[in-house]
């Protein structure tokens, strides 16, 4: 959101960490591997938890006429909600996926590789096993295969980064150490401190994009440090809970918003655009956490239980 709003340019670096952490987090839960009658639950609890709210803010968007987007929008902001409901199915599919919503086929994409990945894990001990994640990392570094539809661009399947999040977590947390902590927050805070300075880094190394002189892989590298970090580190976050808990909302609302408030504002001013994004977005994230998600999230929580004492009773 705050790249997106043009506090700091950082977006690029904030995909590369979110595919990390999407590996870190699912192959988290299987760290001795996946048996094959967990497959099946597993992409139904994958599904509970993409698919819903997405859905619904889909059909929203796909309900307004176009007459209504044309009136209230800037022309290029209302072609870009005209598109995404003129392609309603192939979003939904995840065939496609328009403005930020192309993370969302990755993702989904993303998901089988991380089963098969922790289907393995099953078959192989921990050194082969974060051998054969680098050797799948570099196998889509160099690659690239399952391209993806995006805005009339054609985006390569972040695959390396997936499967270094999930090498990653085969990494035991162990006895939280304050020493973690505080080097993901010095990782975390050079980042945004080099992003302040991303036109200067630009013109002096003369590279498009500021993050461009740190190659995608070291980025996934960095990326893994940053979370190992905070998951072998103290909870210096937790008292920041709640923003995990809306962060799929605010994924899902922040672009949409930003849209509408860059259309109906004059002057774009990034902070506060930030303020007025930011404020919108956590309402309707907290809301669609309460009334989609969370049942959402509870079905799949029996789902977990059912497939528990199955297995108890095997």
């Amino acid at each position: 959101m705050i790249g997106h709003c043009g506090i700091v340019h950082i977006e690029s670096v904030s995909v590369f960490f979110f595919f990390v952490l999407s590996g870190y987090l699912l192959a988290s839960l299987y760290r001795n591997g996946m048996r094959p009658d967990q497959l099946g639950p597993y992409a139904m609890r994958r599904a509970a938890r993409l698919v819903p709210l997405y859905a619904v803010v889909l059909v929203v968007i796909a309900l307004v006429p176009n007459w209504l987007y044309d009136a209230v929008l800037r022309p290029d902001e209302a072609a870009k909600f005209e598109g995404i409901a003129a392609t309603f199915l192939e979003h939904l599919t995840f065939k496609c996926g328009d403005i930020h919503f192309w993370t969302l086929s990755q993702e989904a994409v993303g998901y089988a590789l991380i089963a098969a990945l922790v289907l393995m894990r099953s078959l192989l001990g921990v050194g082969p096993f974060i051998a054969l994640c680098a050797a799948v990392a570099v196998f889509f570094d160099f690659f690239w295969f399952i391209p993806m539809p995006s805005s009339g661009i054609v985006r390569p399947f972040y695959g390396m980064h997936f499967a270094i999040g999930v090498a990653a977590a085969q990494i035991p947390t162990g006895k939280p150490k304050r020493w973690a902590s505080a080097a993901s927050i010095v990782i975390l805070g050079a980042i945004l401190v080099a992003a302040m300075f991303g036109e200067a880094i630009k013109s002096t190394w003369d590279v498009p994009f500021w993050e461009g002189i740190i190659p995608p892989e070291l980025w996934g590298l960095i990326a893994a440090a940053a979370i190992l970090g905070l998951a072998h580190g103290s909870d210096v976050l937790g008292r920041f809970g709640f923003f995990g808990t809306i962060s799929y909302g605010t994924y899902v609302f922040h672009y949409l918003v930003l849209l509408i408030v860059a259309s109906l504002d004059g002057a774009h001013n990034p902070l506060v655009t930030f303020l007025k994004v930011g404020s919108i977005t956590f309402a309707l994230a907290w809301l669609s956490y309460r009334y989609i998600e969370a049942p959402c999230i509870r079905w799949a929580a029996s789902l977990r239980r059912s497939e528990q004492r199955a297995t108890e009773g095997a």
